[in-house]
């Protein structure tokens, strides 16, 4: 099971100050970290035995409304 959190960022032109990273911080990935705890106390058929769960995030830039950069991180 794998839980995602994305975050963009879109630069209308202007240069980009903070990345989409820049609002991840300690205490978001934590309330992510007890929501899915929690999704999965209530939904344990929702992971197979053995194969556990992750949470990955994802960071999309945006230039005047088009995709400029898209990265992908793993297993926070």
């Amino acid at each position: 099971m794998i839980f995602c959190e994305v975050k963009t960022i879109n630069s209308e032109g202007y240069p980009i100050e903070f990345m989409p990273e820049d609002n991840l911080s300690r205490e978001k990935l934590n309330k992510l970290i007890r929501a899915s705890s929690l999704f999965l106390a209530r939904h344990p058929w929702a992971v197979y035995e053995g194969s556990g769960w992750q949470i990955d995030f994802i960071a999309i830039v945006l230039k005047n409304g088009k995709l400029a950069d898209l990265r992908h991180y793993e297993n926070l």
